[in-house]
């Protein structure tokens, strides 16, 4: 704008890099951890004059005897860290805060906390993706935060990766629909609205797909690959104009994406569009050139990389090296004074966008605060944990469970009695908790469970032993004795909560402790066994397989434990499915849309899951042939064949039979979620764009070919010919 345009025109050199700066809130914190630091704020935005302050004080654990700043804790110490930032800068230009807020506005205590994305995208319900983004971002902003750094468009392709299930699965379709729907949750129609922030579309590009599953690790992947699966999801996102991107922290081909003029400029920006809005790395990613990637022996050279990349922003984040080297380097000419306005002119719009250059003090009205972990919230939580719950086996229908079955139940697993492990990293802190007196609300699965039973009035005895740790044996013994005498044995099984690097793991299975508990619970006790998975990612249960009913939890947060109660006892007929193929095998890892010259051998399917009612379909017809370049109709009845009302999750799948470059088995297009009663149908009348019959070609354009197809609707499949 002309108003942004006439401040970068005033600012000195010093202050124009100093935007370009974010500093982690440590740099202005008190000893204490909890007050801010009038000598460190003084240098950090009259000194440096820097332009971005992000993370809680909580991030790493508690800070003495608090668990996090509530809602109005935040307000207030956002007053006063924006009055010194307008007080000490020359130009009294505020700071912009950013939190990352991916599951809820999970640092501000007492904020509802919804599932994780991979289970959002396991209910194929774009409208939880868009809530649970626009409650986060609400509650963010009521808090003084305007910046959200949510959501992430990877594709999830590596099960090991510990950020697994930060993504919304494997699928590009899915992912780019429920990006786009967060994105609209989390900026709303205007990022001066007071209940909605400025989103980061992250993390460009590739980075779940590294080569060992590793965090932060190298990943190959070809320039088709690379445009038919792992673009889509962010050209979705960017068409939803998100105010920023972060970098992939890794690296694409060899290439640390930080470095990347190729697919930051010629790609990102020019190809895709996204020439106005803020670039922000990630966490000391610019200094990671150096000492972690080793494609620059300086700062310097690593600076001098990542402007080359069109970086706007550099999250440094825990000293002024960036300032400091960089003022140097436009002094010594090896920057220009051009390029510098460019990216801090980038930042101050931003600035202007969200409003802070209009009213940088002004927060949104206190009556906000009332809506933070409100009634509706918790209730909005429930139903969407609801809605993500994945059945993948029931055996003889154990579930819905009857009373005769609730005489005696025994819950047992490291996951049964903690409603941190249901919540997983990104909660409360940046490695999550599994002190659960740290939570103001929910339940634990053994709390939802005896919950329930007591709802209902059925007398029945509900009792926790945890026999095993995540990572060790416990009271195994004890476990099994009780186990004798069960109606009903409900093994928790998952991994701890964790984030990023941390998560790093180089197998797998479940740990061996839990395994065991397993094996010795099935061998020593009669009782019908039910096995849920608490999980961050799809850890290889085979052996588990053998229970009698399995429920793919993932990470439903705190609601979960009733959410999963709900469903065992019936008052949920569950309705989500896989939104990622879950291996059987270690070495079989294998996405659903490999190419026919590929053999895999799941445990589960993609689109995978089961409901307490069935579901027919019939009547599907394709008018065949279709002229290339036309929208294909398609026409399909839908038929609740079982005896309860249910869900049904309706997917569209195309197959290439031929094409000049090896297609896909098969790959999604489009999918509905619908409600039908028992003994009810509804005729679909669906119809798929020219697009979804493209694919990327040997010369990297879009292309579609004449030729035969075949469409599937659930289990119907229908021939196709292009002409």
């Amino acid at each position: 704008s002309g108003r942004v345009a006439a401040l970068v025109a005033e600012l000195s050199l010093e202050e124009l890099v100093g935007q370009m700066t974010q500093l982690d809130i440590p740099m202005v914190l008190a000893t204490d951890g909890l007050s801010w630091d009038e000598a460190k704020m003084q240098e950090a935005f009259g000194t440096y004059g820097v332009g971005s302050v992000l993370n809680s004080p909580f991030a790493g654990g508690r800070v003495g005897d608090k668990v996090g700043w509530d809602v109005h804790e935040w307000r207030e110490k956002m007053t006063q860290l924006q009055s010194a930032a307008v007080k000490y800068q020359n130009h009294s230009i505020p700071m912009i805060f950013g939190l990352d807020s991916v599951h809820g506005a999970h640092y501000v205590d007492g904020a509802a906390i919804f599932p994780h994305n991979i289970g959002v995208a396991a209910s194929f319900n774009t409208s939880i993706a868009h809530h649970a983004a626009l409650v986060g971002s609400r509650d963010s902003r009521c808090a003084g935060v305007p910046w959200n750094f949510h959501p992430v468009a990877g594709i999830g392709v590596r099960p090991l990766w510990p950020r697994f299930y930060e993504t919304f699965g494997e699928d590009p379709t899915v992912v780019g629909a429920m990006v786009q729907a967060a994105i609209e949750g989390v900026q709303g129609n205007s990022l001066k609205n007071h209940s909605h922030c400025a989103a980061s579309l992250k993390h460009f590009v590739g980075y779940p797909a590294t080569n060992t599953g590793k965090d932060r690790a190298d990943a190959w992947i070809p320039p088709r690959q690379l445009r038919q699966y792992f673009l889509p999801p962010f050209a979705a996102g960017l068409q939803k104009k998100p105010a920023s991107v972060m970098i992939n922290s890794g690296a694409v081909n060899g290439i640390p994406v930080h470095s990347s003029k190729e697919l930051l400029v010629d790609l990102l920006r020019e190809e895709m569009g996204f020439q106005d809005g803020v670039l922000v790395t990630d966490y000391q990613d610019i200094e990671k050139l150096t000492f972690f990637h080793h494609i620059a022996s300086t700062d310097e050279v690593a600076i001098e990389y990542a402007l080359n990349a069109s970086i706007d922003m550099s999250m440094v984040p825990l000293d002024y090296s960036f300032s400091i080297e960089l003022v140097q380097m436009v002094k010594a000419g090896v920057v220009e004074m051009e390029v510098v306005k460019e990216r801090a002119g980038r930042i101050l719009q931003l600035k202007e966008d969200v409003g802070l250059l209009d009213e940088p003090l002004e927060l949104p009205p206190a009556a906000c605060t009332a809506k933070v972990g409100s009634p509706q919230d918790l209730a909005a939580s429930l139903d969407a944990a609801h809605q993500t719950i994945t059945l993948l086996q029931n055996r003889n229908q154990l579930l819905p469970l009857d009373e005769g079955l609730v005489r005696n139940v025994l819950v047992v697993g490291p996951a049964g009695d903690s409603i941190g492990a249901l919540s997983g990293g990104w909660t409360l802190h940046w490695q999550g908790t599994l002190d659960d007196d740290e939570f103001s609300f929910g339940a634990s699965i053994t709390s939802g469970i005896k919950q329930l039973v007591s709802k209902k009035g059925w007398g029945g005895d509900v009792s926790y032993i945890q026999g095993a740790s995540f990572t060790q044996i416990t009271d195994i013994d004890d476990a099994v004795v009780a186990a004798r005498d069960a109606s009903l044995v409900v093994l928790c099984v998952g991994e701890e909560p964790e984030a990023e690097w941390f998560g790093d793991i180089s197998d797998l299975s479940l740990s061996s402790p839990q395994l065991s508990l397993f094996d010795a619970i099935r061998s020593n006790s009669d009782a019908p066994m039910v096995t849920v998975m608490v999980s961050a990612r799809p850890r290889l249960f085979a052996q588990t397989a053998n229970a009698d009913a399995i429920i793919m939890a993932y990470l439903p947060g705190p609601m979960g434990g009733e959410a999963i109660a709900d469903i065992m006892f019936g008052d949920v007929n569950p309705s989500a499915r896989l939104p990622f193929t879950y291996p059987f095998y270690q070495n079989d890892l294998t996405p659903y849309w490999h190419e026919y010259s590929q053999e895999t051998s799941p445990l589960f399917e993609f689109g995978y899951g089961l409901s307490y009612t069935s579901f027919r379909y019939s009547g599907l017809v394709i008018d065949s042939p279709v002229k290339i370049g036309s929208n294909v109709s398609i026409e399909v009845t839908v038929t609740n064949t079982g005896s309860l009302d249910g869900h049904e999750i309706v997917l569209v799948f195309v197959s290439d039979l031929y094409a000049s470059v090896s297609p896909e088995v098969k790959l999604l297009k489009a999918f509905h979620k619908i409600f039908l009663a028992a003994g009810d149908s509804t005729h679909l009348s669906l119809e798929l764009p020219p697009a979804a019959f493209s694919f990327v070609g040997r010369d990297l354009s879009r292309v579609t070919e004449r030729g035969e197809f075949s469409v599937q609707v659930g289990d119907a499949h229908a021939p196709l010919v292009l002409a």
